[in-house]
């Protein structure tokens, strides 16, 4: 599909061309530099995009790749633009999370409890306030099944559309040392990084020093990080130890969640 837009479009920029260098007819003036160089006018744009709607299949079936030709020039298709957008999320999102969570937004998030509400508040807060700017970030404490995950992937949703530059990882603890050393060595580029499941990393001494070296290096370059827990935060204080407790508590929302899980709480499976 994407080969076929790009064909039609170098067709439809070839025939435009073609047209510009014909002669001119005897009873016609030839037409200027300045003419032939102009950027359509606001009408012309106007009446070339409500002439492409008339005719527009669906942006998934665009021929043009969200192009409209509007007097020697291609103009974007804003429908076009918030399909492809939509895409691109869609497929960072199926690549990167798991499987259950691909549909995991704001919207579908559905809190129990007061905390909970809470944690969805200040999901939402850290984007409104682009709190990723300037390196803070958020880190969801609790058991299983109450929503951690679902809001730290609602987050990575709304940044891959916004072109953050962000990372959903989860802890790696098999493969030789050097594959695990530069797995986490990777996971320290992105502006915004997700990790999903901190603290499972406890049965191998190596990971968690490659845990602590992450964490050390986020907070000074100012490099937010999202993360999700089962550890409590008196747990997660004695795990980590003071020094980066406190760097983590300077720079980051430590939030705990409570709730009772609700994979066990729907058991209507078929």
């Amino acid at each position: 599909m994407a080969n076929q837009n790009v064909n039609s479009l170098i067709r439809n920029l070839a025939n435009e061309l073609k047209d510009t260098m014909r002669e001119p007819e005897p009873d016609r003036e030839p037409l200027t530099y300045e003419e032939i160089t102009r950027p359509p006018t606001d009408e012309e744009a106007r009446d070339a995009i409500a002439a492409c709607m008339r005719q527009c299949p669906g942006p998934d079936k665009c021929n043009s790749a969200g192009a409209i030709f509007a007097h020697r020039y291609y103009i974007s298709c804003n429908r076009y633009k918030k399909w492809s957008d939509n895409q691109r999320t869609q497929l960072a999102i199926e690549k990167a999370v798991p499987l259950a969570l691909v549909e995991a937004s704001f919207e579908t998030y559905e809190p129990k409890t007061e905390t909970q509400e809470k944690a969805l508040a200040v999901g939402k807060r850290f984007l409104q306030k682009e709190a990723y700017m300037s390196g803070k970030g958020i880190l969801f404490l609790g058991p299983n099944g109450i929503g951690k995950t679902h809001i730290a992937v609602s987050i990575f949703r709304e940044l891959v559309r916004l072109h953050i530059p962000v990372l959903f990882a989860r802890p790696k603890t098999a493969g030789l040392y050097q594959e695990i050393e530069a797995y986490y060595r990777r996971i320290e580029e992105p502006k915004v990084l997700i990790y999903d499941d901190l603290g499972t990393e406890l049965r191998k001494d190596f990971i968690v020093d490659l845990i602590f070296g992450l964490l050390d290096k986020r907070i000074a370059e100012e490099k937010s990080i999202i993360a999700t827990s089962n550890l409590t935060k008196a747990g997660l204080r004695k795990w980590v130890g003071p020094r980066i407790f406190s760097r983590l508590s300077e720079k980051n929302y430590i939030l705990e969640i409570d709730g009772e899980d609700h994979r066990l709480a729907h058991r209507d499976l078929f």
